[in-house]
């Protein structure tokens, strides 16, 4: 078997070994809540399906900017000040117990605008009919 084929196999393998819903949940996007600083660093985050979420930070974390559009050259260095209310962001977690964030991607575009990675997260929901506030 050549280096390529033994590659390719290897790495079906690992995808074939975790379901979708294993793989969702090391992956999270959504809007931030809250930043909680001192004592414990953490982050609470709205993600779309999952509903609030609150993630852990350590010394591990790598925080880096989320570049969603050209110049793709920017520089993606980031840290916990880019961490703030409203913002979009992408955190993977760590593997193993307790949800501990490995890496967070933060989005510096305005909320809404056309580059948002959260734009869908961010529609407000659909306002109700005359017919549902009437209770028909």
């Amino acid at each position: 078997m050549t280096k390529w084929g033994y590659a390719t196999s290897v790495a079906a393998l690992l995808a074939a070994s975790l379901s979708p819903a294993q793989a969702a949940t090391h992956r999270l996007v959504g809007v931030v809540t809250r930043v909680d600083r001192e004592p414990a660093p953490s982050v609470q985050m709205t993600a779309k399906g999952l509903g609030d979420q609150i993630v852990h930070i350590d010394a591990k974390t790598a925080f880096v900017k989320w570049v969603t559009h050209k110049p793709w050259q920017q520089d993606t260095r980031a840290d916990m000040a880019g961490l703030a209310e409203g913002r979009c962001v992408e955190i993977v977690l760590r593997s193993g117990p307790g949800a501990i964030a490995n890496r967070i991607r933060i989005s510096d575009e305005p909320a809404g605008s056309l580059f948002d990675p959260c734009k869908v997260r961010r529609q407000p929901a659909k306002p109700a009919t005359v017919s549902e506030l009437r209770g028909k």
